[in-house]
């Protein structure tokens, strides 16, 4: 047992050294990367607690496809029936911008939403639209702290500027040796402490295809004392998706979106 353990402690320690001597530009590049350069259908359940503990609970069916080079994602609310049929359409176009439209039930129609209400709390939970949208190593300035042990592993920890608006003025992540973001930690403006922390515990984390994906978002705005919890109760690594289905005319005739197959 003796030679093993000193394996695992050698080879953890060669990982560590690794991380540690890559720029942390490229630290972020590789997470970015692990995270979202990867094409996914998913069953999520939205559940958010308020702080006199009311509780609300939405289902969404969300389907992600990289299509030459550019993120389109699209997403339908399955419960609760009062909001099923409410789909968000996110498409990212030639030179870093995205197009965000909603389909609203009531109104039988799409319709856009500015940059500034993609800043907005989504479906009524801690997290917005943009949490949503793949993120660019490119669109941030980054800094690095000094490491921390974040959910017992020792993690890069990197200070993130956005480059354009945000919701937020800068977030902190820990990254861990292999490139998975453990946490993110979101401040305002001149802020010491963050207003809202996002955990993606590693024991619910997806391995496949190369990337290692959390299926399990925990999500605390400390400033409303509320708190909201995303779990991937199902997940498709790389589908076949058909690129027609990132559509303004899907969201508008509801057409349907691909479902998981049983053997996923």
């Amino acid at each position: 047992m003796r030679p093993i353990l000193a394996l695992a402690i050698a080879l953890a320690t060669a990982t560590s050294a690794v991380a540690q001597s890559e720029s942390p530009e490229a630290v972020l590049e590789a997470a970015f990367a692990n995270r979202y350069e990867v094409d996914m259908i998913s069953e999520m359940e939205l559940v958010t607690r308020d702080r006199g503990g009311s509780e609300q609970r939405r289902v969404v069916q969300a389907v992600s496809k990289r299509i030459d080079g550019r993120s389109q994602s699209i997403g339908r609310v399955l419960e609760p029936a009062s909001l099923r049929g409410l789909t968000v359409l996110i498409s990212e176009v030639e030179g870093g911008g995205r197009d965000t439209f909603v389909y609203l039930p009531a109104l039988l129609r799409a319709r856009r939403i500015s940059g500034i209400q993609r800043l907005d709390s989504f479906l009524g939970s801690d997290l917005t639209y943009e949490d949503f949208e793949r993120q660019r190593a490119a669109d941030f300035a980054v800094e690095p702290l000094p490491p921390e042990d974040v959910a017992g592993e020792r993690c890069a920890m990197l200070r993130a500027t956005p480059r354009d608006e945000r919701a937020y003025a800068a977030v902190v992540l820990a990254v861990a040796p292999d490139h998975a973001i453990l946490e993110y930690r979101y401040f305002a403006r001149d802020a010491e402490t963050p207003y809202r922390v996002i955990e993606t515990p590693r024991t619910q984390m997806h391995r496949e295809s190369g990337h290692l994906l959390p299926t399990r978002f925990l999500v605390r705005h400390i400033e409303r004392g509320s708190a909201t919890e995303l779990v991937l109760r199902k997940l498709a690594v790389n589908p076949k998706i058909d690129d027609r289905i990132f559509s303004v005319r899907t969201l508008d005739q509801q057409r349907p979106l691909p479902r998981i197959r049983a053997e996923h």
